[in-house]
């Protein structure tokens, strides 16, 4: 992981040195505008490899979960659905419909050299840090280059036509982030490949068309005439959340409660730029009943859904950092439980439960379009949960758990 550290300050450093001016530049000329791309690039891509590198540490929580719910999924569609934004962009160019660049064959001379800037990095870096796959059948799993290549695919597409159809990023995007989803079904990459992956593909599709238009001219800045505005508050924001779960501990406790969920939450300002909003938070949850001790073997697990509903607020720190603060309701649903181990009886969860609890969710706001957050929580789960002991009895388990996690927020 080390090494991949240095890949990435070197990958830094490497695409800064793009954007630093050769000469003088007026402030609204084309030169200052691409200088502006490619920084704004590094402000969104950075963050994200970053974030991927952070996410690694759920890996096996991600893998638990996987294997928890489709251990025996294998579809391929990943390997043929990450060209298909380029496919329709090279579509759409030689079609005849007009994009940013002067012709089809501009468009294709930058997507060669995107899809060349993508290889090069993340071959660089899979050989170099040397990660295991989760099937364990290689050791050059991080970053994924399927995601890669999903990526750049989409954004050379939003690239081109972005500017012409404002939609087009979400249906771009959405074809991309199933092919990273469809990695990690197949077992084929972690978490944090994935999403480090993603950054490395929108960096290698803006470093294509920065080589492309000092080779051919580029005329997507040349009719702006203003600066950047400064970005609002969205109404919408979705969020991808990656969350664990700890019982609280008492010393006579024979187990404890360890919850991994991967969830999708959504964030609405009922008005512009309204520090007030609602969230309601969908998770998909893998709860292990571990025994305390130094190897906290795992006695058996559950299955969960759970839906959460809150209300709360937004407080705007400094320099596109803030904090949120809301109280949520919930409802949870146990689909099943299983002893892991002979002789230990199956844990007893009930059914349904209502949940309660505080959400505290630090943030940075990295470009327009994108913020990484920390949620931090407390919660409360009406319903015990009956616990295996060493002799076979059953014993409740503490009902107020804490949690941790991290997020990639998208903003609409």
């Amino acid at each position: 992981m080390l090494v991949s550290l240095r890949s990435l300050l070197a990958l830094v450093l490497c695409v800064a040195s793009l954007s630093a001016p050769l000469r003088a530049q007026q402030a609204d000329s084309t030169a200052w505008y691409v200088r502006q791309d490619l920084r704004s690039t590094l402000r969104m891509t950075v963050p994200l490899v970053s974030l991927g590198l952070i996410q690694s540490l759920h890996n096996k929580d991600i893998r638990a979960l996987r294997n928890g719910y489709i251990p025996t999924f294998r579809h391929h569609y990943d390997d043929y659905l990450q060209f298909a934004p380029m496919a329709v962009q090279l579509g759409m160019s030689f079609g005849g419909l007009q994009g940013v660049s002067r012709s089809p064959w501009q468009a294709l001379t930058a997507d060669a050299f995107a899809t060349a800037t993508m290889l090069a990095l993340t071959s660089a870096i899979k050989y170099t840090a040397r990660v295991q796959r989760p099937d364990g059948s290689s050791r050059n799993s991080f970053p994924s280059g399927h995601t890669a290549m999903a990526f750049a695919s989409a954004e050379v597409l939003n690239i081109e036509y972005g500017g012409r159809y404002p939609w087009l990023p979400y249906f771009s995007y959405s074809l991309a982030g199933a092919t990273g989803l469809g990695r990690m079904m197949n077992n084929r990459h972690w978490l944090g490949d994935v999403v480090a992956g993603a950054g490395l593909g929108i960096l290698s599709a803006h470093v294509g068309y920065w080589i492309t238009g000092q080779l051919f001219g580029d005329k997507r800045y040349a009719l702006r005439t203003h600066h950047y505005a400064e970005a609002q508050l969205p109404r919408l924001t979705l969020e991808l959340p990656v969350q664990l779960e700890y019982g609280m501990e008492r010393r006579r406790d024979h187990a404890r409660l360890y919850s991994r969920s991967l969830g999708l939450a959504a964030l609405y300002r009922p008005w512009a730029d309204s520090a007030y909003y609602i969230r309601g938070h969908f998770l998909l949850s893998l709860d292990e009943l571990r025994a305390v001790g130094g190897h906290q073997q795992v006695l058996g697990q559950a299955q969960a859904l759970e839906l959460r509903l809150g209300a709360g607020r937004n407080w705007q720190l400094y320099a596109n950092r803030g904090l949120r603060v809301h109280p949520w309701l919930g409802l949870r649903r146990h689909l099943g439980a299983e002893s892991l181990l002979p002789g230990v009886p199956v844990p007893e969860f009930p059914t349904w439960s209502l949940t309660m609890g505080l959400e505290a969710t630090p943030y940075w706001r990295v470009c327009p379009q994108l913020a990484l957050s920390f949620p931090l929580g407390l919660s409360y789960r009406p319903a015990g949960y009956s616990l295996p002991t060493a002799s076979g009895e059953m014993s409740r388990a503490r009902r107020l758990h804490w949690g941790l996690g991290s997020s990639l927020c998208l903003y609409l």
